[in-house]
């Protein structure tokens, strides 16, 4: 079940129950529940975006990194080839 499931059983519930201005009292709670579920929703979107790209960076920079060993090394070699 999803939550926007369980909050329309919840709704569904609480409207049975409701009598005259609890109806509309369930009504505006039912609202800021959905609007409260999209932000949760779109805030996970967000996380994880945020998680794809701290991937790719972290693979930029592993990369980076791994290049800047081979350049430093070549420098290294060039440097004994240099002294001979």
């Amino acid at each position: 079940m999803t939550p926007e499931e369980a909050l329309d059983a919840i709704l569904m519930h609480a409207y049975g129950a409701a009598s005259g201005g609890a109806y509309l009292e369930v009504e505006r709670a039912g609202e800021t529940l959905r609007e409260a579920l999209r932000r949760l929703a779109e805030a996970e979107r967000e996380v994880e975006a945020l998680r794809a790209r701290e991937a790719s960076l972290s693979r930029r920079v592993r990369e980076a990194e791994e290049a800047r060993y081979r350049a430093l090394r070549l420098l290294l070699d060039l440097e004994r080839e240099l002294k001979r």
